[in-house]
């Protein structure tokens, strides 16, 4: 009867553990000094997902505790030709200027990165994009921009309607920031959440619990 109480135990604070990363949120890590002053390397946040809605997993790789099946080649293998598609639960509200996101970096799928909203494209929006700044759109591709008829090149531009919210995101750190300035304006599902406390922090021990904006 105690072994049966033990597992149960064990597995109601598995699936605790699985709801509450799935849906209100995780720590991370911050290993660079590209947020300095506000975010020291060697702080440990609290990633919040509750207010802009969680990142719904779009296969097993991306489920807490369960992706510990990945360390078998032949599971991850099979796993990674899945995509169960993009969702998103509905949040408090949208990212707004100024919020500090977790997010994925769209350089490196397995890198989380840690920055600022400096500027918002809302869904819809009308923009100018010549050859400058073609680069910051990742959706827009030769499927839906004539290259035959548009040259992209000095001064040429073109309007183009874009199908989804983006970012620009911008360490607080600029000299040393690695930001949009370099890979362009993030999609709102590379979002895995809002930052607004520190947790612990392995270089400064008053950082604790220290909320941040």
């Amino acid at each position: 009867m105690k072994f049966v109480k033990l597992i149960f135990f064990l597995l109601s604070i598995i699936i605790i553990s699985i709801f509450v990363r799935l849906f209100i949120g995780e720590p991370c890590h911050v290993s660079s000094a590209s947020m300095e002053p506000t975010i020291i390397s060697g702080d440990w946040l609290w990633v919040n997902k509750v207010t802009y809605g969680a990142n719904l997993p779009i296969r097993w790789s991306e489920v807490p505790i369960i992706n510990i099946l990945t360390w078998s080649s032949d599971f991850r293998t099979k796993d990674s030709c899945k995509n169960w598609g993009y969702q998103r639960l509905k949040g408090i509200r949208k990212p707004k200027v100024n919020d500090i996101v977790v997010f994925i970096s769209p350089e490196n799928s397995d890198e989380l990165l840690v920055k600022r909203i400096e500027k918002i494209l809302y869904k819809g929006s009308s923009i100018n994009i010549d050859s400058a700044n073609l680069y910051l759109f990742k959706e827009i591709s030769k499927y839906e921009i004539d290259f035959d008829s548009v040259q992209l090149s000095g001064n040429t531009k073109i309007t183009y309607q874009i199908k989804n919210n983006y970012y620009f995101l911008s360490g607080d750190n600029s000299p040393i920031s690695h930001d949009s300035r370099f890979f362009g304006y993030i999609n709102e599902n590379y979002i895995i959440g809002r930052v607004s406390l520190v947790l612990f922090s392995t270089k400064n021990i008053s950082r604790i619990f220290k909320k941040i904006d």
